[in-house]
């Protein structure tokens, strides 16, 4: 495969993101950098390619990796998940962005050992350069896959600027509190044990399962269940809310965190990577695999309005490195050194 393609003017470089089949149950990334690209420098022209396919069985997988090799631009961004999608793009001329490495290291035999060879170990050789969303994701792929540290680049996911500041509530009743997930990873269950006996209403956004039902029952937590939710419906979501509970045990990012911090919401979250790494100043940090931390540090904010003041400012000033323009110029340079190294 020639690897050359015919060059643009500096002004005029053509990207092509490749992307998962759109669903209703996955979303985030396509939501990312959908967001990436509305802030993307005008001399940076973005194609956004979805798969004709689900990521489901050998066949469907490599129709869609030998049909992205009709679309590419002069640089091919792999957006996340199909990493597969690099098999048959000239290497100098892509990107690939892993936004995780959980989906391995909870694997066990064989499929592990299938996971970490097409979806990491492959896809990395096959890609010129990769993005890590966090600086915890970046160790994670290096203890993962032998490669150079310096062919790993750190850009963080942005924040949407439908997430725009909210009025401040006015405290009155209980509590409110906002969880956003329900897979094993963000901890729901600590949660709600956490929870018993106090003032809160507690919205989950997300599908809950049946033990996560009995746990809200057996421990009386008032709770309003909330699925498939747009993002103006999301963020009124958090205006709603008094603050946001996030205690995951693993994350590659935290992208919740943020949405918080620009609505002007206190946050509560994991004093773990890459959640204290994304929250900056503007949370307080708890072990999220300790219930009555996690309890204590509710209490903290239900009661201390200085604290929730002060993680709010703090809050706002974290975000502020997240906005989509930063993050999409960021991007855009990483395109046009790739473009040039492959020159």
């Amino acid at each position: 495969m020639n690897d050359r393609l015919d060059g643009p003017a500096m002004n005029d470089l053509r990207v092509t993101q490749f992307s998962r089949r759109k669903s209703s149950s996955t979303f985030s990334i396509e939501r990312v950098f959908s967001d990436v690209r509305n802030a993307m420098p005008a001399h940076v022209i973005v194609r956004d390619v979805r798969n004709a396919n689900f990521s489901k069985g050998a066949i469907p997988r490599l129709r869609d990796a030998w049909a992205a090799r009709r679309h590419a631009g002069h640089v091919n961004h792999i957006t996340g998940d199909v990493h597969y999608l690099s098999y048959f793009l000239p290497k100098r001329h892509t990107i690939l962005t892993v936004h995780d490495t959980l989906f391995v290291e909870r694997a066990r035999g064989i499929k592990r050992l299938l996971l970490w060879f097409f979806w990491l170990w492959l896809p990395i050789r096959r890609c010129q350069l990769v993005t890590a969303i966090s600086e915890e994701s970046k160790r994670r792929v290096l203890q993962l896959v032998r490669t150079e540290p310096e062919r790993i680049k750190v850009i963080p996911d942005p924040v949407s600027p439908t997430f725009n500041p909210c009025e401040p509530n006015r405290l009155t009743g209980a509590f409110r509190l906002l969880h956003v997930g329900t897979k094993p990873n963000k901890n729901l269950e600590r949660i709600i044990s956490a929870l018993e006996g106090l003032d809160i209403e507690l919205t989950i956004i997300g599908r809950l399962n049946d033990v996560q039902r009995q746990l809200l029952v057996k421990h009386r937590v008032s709770h309003r269940p909330l699925a498939n939710l747009d993002e103006e419906r999301l963020h009124s979501e958090y205006c709603r809310s008094d603050a946001l509970i996030f205690v995951s045990l693993d994350e590659g990012f935290g992208l919740p965190i943020l949405e918080a911090q620009a609505t002007g919401r206190p946050v509560i979250t994991s004093g773990k990577p890459p959640m204290d790494e994304v929250a900056g100043d503007g949370a307080l940090f708890v072990n999220p695999k300790n219930v009555a931390e996690i309890r204590a540090g509710v209490e903290q904010l239900m009661h201390n309005a200085e604290l929730r003041s002060t993680l709010v400012t703090s809050g706002y000033k974290n975000v502020e490195k997240y906005k989509a323009e930063s993050i999409a110029a960021a991007y855009a340079s990483l395109y046009q050194s790739v473009w040039i190294q492959a020159q």
